[in-house]
This record gives structure tokens, sequence and C-alpha cells, in this order.
């Protein structure tokens, strides 16, 4: 009684909560002469967009005192970046 049986101590294959994560970005030129030869390219890209974080993953460690429980989040928070160019 008590012992450990033929399992593993972890359980890799157990089914996690899923994670979602929307990404988008978004480019536009203006021209700054009228040969469109110069212009002014603006760029803005974003990672997890609608900033879903959901769950992690269970613990599954037997032993510790968390096992079972969810103790992070599922995604990383939004990150936004913007650049700009000019090219002549």
């Amino acid at each position: 009684m008590f012992t450990y049986g033929s399992l593993p101590p972890n359980f890799s294959t157990l089914r996690q909560p899923s994670a979602y994560s929307y990404d988008m970005s978004i480019m536009r030129a203006f021209s700054l002469a009228g040969d469109g030869k110069r212009y002014l390219q603006f760029g803005m890209e974003g990672r997890n967009i609608l900033n879903i974080r959901g769950y992690g993953p269970y613990n599954t460690t037997i032993g510790t005192r968390y096992f079972g429980l969810i103790t992070s989040a599922g995604q990383n928070p939004r990150a936004i970046q913007m650049s700009a160019r000019i090219v002549l």
C-alpha cells in the first residue's frame, strides 16, 4: 500500500487546456514625391493582439504540493511593435 505502480511520475500526454493567439500586421506606404520612388513606409505588428491569456498546463508531477493545479498563464501578454522608414 502507498507505493507507486507502473505508471510514470509525469503524465505528458494528459489533456491540457487549449491556447489561442491571434497575430496581426499592418503596413502602409505614403508617397513623398509624385514619381512614387520616394516614400515613407509605416508598419505595425502585434502578437496576441486580442490579449487572450488563457490557462497554462496542469502540473503533472506527482508528489509536489501543486499536483493537478494550473499555476501559470497559457500565452504571453500582448506585444506591439511599430516601425517607420524613409526610402529615397
